[in-house]
């Protein structure tokens, strides 16, 4: 307890007792001739019972002004205890491991008012708590592990609570010659090594994750029960949210190998037409080479110097020469666009045009869709704001929207052709496939991704974005990835979508995105 708050305690004790009970007393002693006359030879009776009730009311007032006292005297540890744990309470929004771990260092040393703070995080890899996070002071070379068998590690697991400096010294100083005190010996040199004042154990369940190392107080102001209390709710909730934190970015870089696994998947399926298409620029440039050079070697071999000759050759050649450009440029186009889908994501996002993330997709399943078979509508307005986003993943998006509306509209042909859906007019089925995207609000850009395609039963729509769940005929057609990872990549966007149809006649999926300015808004509220 704080030195400062005996003190106060003890003046408020006495100051009241003296008042009510002490001035009564001595009173009653000078003017016991007066009372006696007055109240008669039992007036000590009286005195006895008005001493009762200035006893109790002694009690209260002495309680009440205690807590004004130390209200008064105790107002900024309060204050920073209230923060402190309002601070706990928002950590687990926090999905980032290393600005939560900076966070808190920050927070602490900042409200407390402390030297220095550190974290140390268990890596049961190493069998070590490792030094992640410290604000001040240097956590250099050894200091910077500590073993998981340490003597410091095993007195946190045994007390589960705060570990103090001097009252570990103070233990220890009383210790009798029979009582084995080595663990606590070498828990004091780990503690002064470290340069803590305090340890602070961070508990999932019954298993530590970490420590919370705190300096001394910049003021000199001893650590109270309560601050102990205060630092044991944060420490154990810092660990919620540090486990927290690390399940999201496990979990980020699961979604990311999924997000890559499925995009090479629908780019297999697109291998024999992307195939093809290279393999015809290779023969091109092939049969345009060999055709050249054996005109060339003709015309050398015949020894001939007839200039006119010469030149219409010359012309000739600069004129397949410009057909071997045009041909190379192509196949480069077909490699651009796959890898720019094809590599691993490193989650790069960056402000960007609605516009250029659908071409992404476009430049990838232009190799197997046929657009001269349907009407493609793009209606993105130019003055529409940018987003925050990567490429490669919305991207990705706008490949699968427009391969499933494509086999749609295929599946609604073939059907209509063997009589299994009503014909709807009088003039032949033409598939459609429209991108339109208006600003809702200031903050938020809506999207529409529609299609005249067989859409889908009111069952299948429940359904639509279960992973490995699709309505397509065989494996080759459809993984059962595709919507589910639209949907992953939407909403890592910190967007929506939903989806609606009606059977027959057609498919829509609607998409909103937060615009630029509102996502940086976004992030800078949650760091």
């Amino acid at each position: 307890m704080d030195i400062n708050v005996v003190i106060t305690r003890t003046a408020v004790f006495t100051i009241v007792y003296a008042v009510l009970l002490g001035v009564p007393l001595a009173g009653a002693l000078a003017w016991e001739p007066q009372l006696q006359r007055l109240l008669g030879n039992h007036w000590w009776v009286w005195l006895w019972v008005v001493g009762a009730g200035l006893t109790t009311a002694a009690h209260y007032l002495n309680l009440y002004l205690q807590q004004k006292a130390e209200a008064r005297l105790l107002r900024e540890q309060r204050r920073y205890q209230a923060n402190l744990m309002q601070a706990s309470r928002g950590m687990t929004e926090i999905r980032e491991l290393k600005r939560l771990m900076e966070l808190i260092v920050h927070v602490i040393t900042r409200m407390v008012g402390l030297t220095h703070a550190a974290i140390f995080l268990e890596d049961l890899e190493e069998k070590v708590f490792v030094l992640s996070a410290f604000r001040y002071g240097e956590h250099k070379g050894s200091r910077e592990k500590v073993g998981l068998d340490d003597a410091l590690i095993r007195l946190l697991k045994e007390e589960e609570e705060p570990i103090v400096l001097d009252e570990l010294k103070a233990q220890v100083g009383d210790r009798g010659d029979n009582q084995p005190w080595d663990d606590r010996l070498l828990a004091v040199s780990k503690m002064e090594a470290l340069n803590a004042s305090v340890v602070v154990p961070s508990f999932i369940q019954e298993r530590l994750i970490g420590f919370l190392v705190l300096g001394e107080k910049r003021k000199g102001q001893v650590f109270t029960t309560e601050d102990l209390t205060v630092f044991s709710t944060l420490a154990n909730q810092a660990g919620v949210a540090i486990e927290n934190a690390r399940f999201y970015e496990g979990e980020k870089a699961r979604q990311a190998a999924l997000f890559h696994a499925a995009t090479l998947a629908s780019l297999g399926t697109m291998a024999s037409s992307m195939g093809h298409q290279v393999n015809n620029r290779f023969n091109v440039v092939a049969l345009v080479s060999a055709s050249e050079r054996l005109k060339l070697h003709a015309l050398l071999s015949n020894g001939t110097h007839d200039e006119a000759k010469l030149r219409e050759a010359l012309k000739e050649c600069e004129e397949q020469f410009r057909s071997l450009e045009e041909e190379a440029l192509n196949g480069g186009q077909i490699v651009a666009s796959l890898r720019k889908l094809a590599r691993p994501s490193g989650d790069t996002r960056k402000p960007l045009a609605l516009r250029d993330a659908v071409q992404a997709g476009v430049d990838v399943v232009q190799h197997k869709v046929h657009f001269q078979d349907f009407d493609f509508v793009v209606d993105i307005p130019e003055d529409l704001p940018q987003i925050i986003g990567d490429v490669s993943l919305l991207g990705e998006c706008f490949l699968n929207f427009i391969d499933n509306a494509y086999d749609a509209i295929k599946l609604k042909e073939e059907l209509l052709e063997e009589g299994k859906l009503p014909k709807t007019g009088p003039k032949p089925f033409r598939g459609k496939i429209e991108i339109k995207a208006r600003l809702k609000d200031a903050q938020t850009i809506r999207l529409e991704v529609s299609d005249n395609g067989t859409g889908v039963r009111p069952e299948q729509l429940l359904k639509m974005f279960i992973p490995f769940y699709t309505t397509k005929a065989t494996a080759e057609k459809g993984t059962g990835l595709g919507l589910y990872v639209i949907k992953q990549i939407i909403e890592s966007h910190d967007g929506t979508i939903a989806a609606k149809s009606t059977y027959g006649e057609g498919m829509a999926f609607a998409v909103g995105l937060p615009a630029a300015q509102a996502a940086r808004a976004g992030a800078s509220n949650t760091a």
